[in-house]
């Protein structure tokens, strides 16, 4: 395995949390943290090198009549009762989603499980890495695109805009990445992960 690999799987015994992750919080979203929790899901962030970079799979979700329509977004979805756990959703829907078959092998740690207050639900980000880039087989019906993108991209490109919410203006931080708004959740998976990241390169 490589040496950043290594580096990153070792920082996963003292994980950045929230404090990292709120770096990316849109500035009302603590105003909407008053449900219960009602259903976990997984994601999976894939690590995979590409021309001596470390890239990252994200895809953007299909059009539908729901709360996450079009959004960016990694792999993932609800867990089912036929999952073993919530690592298993995430190999699962990984390979549903995008047709990339995750082995539990490959998995190299587990980031802050994080409420995504819109649709009351936990999500618990998982990491992999595989030695290859991944060939795809997109489910239409629930991504629209997929891209590989550099983690430097991430760190590179951190923006904020206002917008329009609740009758409110608000400042949503985002990744502007392939020209598409990463933000929300995912932006907020992505922050804890990058701090991560910088701490393994610094090694």
């Amino acid at each position: 395995m490589n040496t950043i690999i290594k580096n990153i799987q070792e920082q996963f015994s003292n994980l950045p949390g929230e404090k990292y992750q709120n770096l990316m919080m849109p500035s009302y979203r603590g105003e909407l943290l008053k449900g219960e929790k009602k259903l976990d899901s997984a994601i999976m962030i894939i690590l995979f090198f590409k021309d001596n970079k470390l890239h990252t799979s994200i895809i953007k979700r299909s059009v539908y009549d729901g709360k996450h329509s079009g959004q960016m977004a990694f792999p993932g979805g609800k867990y089912q009762e036929s999952d073993k756990n919530l690592e298993t959703t995430a190999i699962r829907e990984t390979f549903e989603e995008v047709g990339v078959k995750i082995d539990d092998k490959e998995i190299i740690g587990k980031l802050t499980s994080l409420m995504i207050p819109v649709s009351n639900i936990m999500v618990t980000p998982f990491v992999c890495f595989i030695n290859y880039i991944p060939k795809y087989l997109i489910n239409k019906t629930e991504v629209q695109q997929i891209y590989n993108v550099p983690i430097n991209d991430f760190i590179n490109n951190k923006k904020v805009k206002t917008d329009l919410q609740y009758n409110t203006q608000v400042k949503i931080p985002y990744f502007d990445i392939e020209n598409e708004t990463v933000w929300g959740a995912t932006a907020m998976i992505m922050s804890e992960f990058l701090e991560i990241y910088k701490r393994s390169v610094l090694l």
